[in-house]
């Protein structure tokens, strides 16, 4: 029966535009946060993935909750917020690797926004990466030293030298066209 997996689907989908709300909120007002809610939750590929029996809406929910709990962070600065968004944030990439990408982007604006110095010296920020990295680092020393069938999950999957092909970028620009429209990215 496939109605239960496909509800627990789009629950975490749903689930993950209340964290939408709340950043957005957060970020600029209830009338901001209502548009972004809006654009989340009615843009076709919303609506498809929603109903996808895969890990990506609960990848997406908990990526989105890390994102509003280290704006959380660091608005207040304080040890709850920290470990809190490390600890989703550690969920999330669990829960799927490509979720690091988002996780890292949202680090490195935390650099931005503090500058260099001030982020080193920060053990908040080192404790949140560290809670992040922890439990997908244990996931992968178990899968490829001790069980040792872990290495057949990478194969084929890791391609850096796309990274200077601008066909790459071209090729991702016209899937997100086609996934959101251009006016939503």
């Amino acid at each position: 029966n496939l109605v239960i997996p496909r509800i627990v689907s789009i629950f975490f989908w749903l689930l993950g535009g209340i964290g939408i709300f709340l950043l957005a909120r957060d970020m600029t007002s209830s009338d901001g946060a209502i548009l972004a809610l809006a654009v989340y939750l009615l843009v076709p590929f919303s609506v498809i993935v929603s109903r996808t029996i895969q890990p990506d809406p609960l990848m997406t929910c908990l990526i989105i909750f890390t994102w509003w709990f280290m704006y959380r962070w660091l608005e207040k600065r304080t040890w709850k917020w920290a470990v809190l968004a490390g600890s989703i944030g550690g969920l999330a990439v669990l829960t799927k690797a490509l979720a690091a990408f988002s996780i890292l982007s949202s680090f490195l604006a935390i650099v931005i926004i503090l500058g260099l110095r001030k982020t080193i010296r920060n053990a908040q920020f080192w404790v949140m990466g560290v809670i992040v990295v922890v439990p997908t680092l244990i996931y992968m020393v178990i899968g490829f030293f001790v069980k040792g069938d872990l290495g057949s999950q990478f194969s084929l999957r890791f391609f850096p030298e796309n990274w200077i092909d601008p066909v790459f970028y071209l090729q991702w620009e016209r899937m997100i066209e086609k996934v959101v429209g251009l006016l939503p990215f």
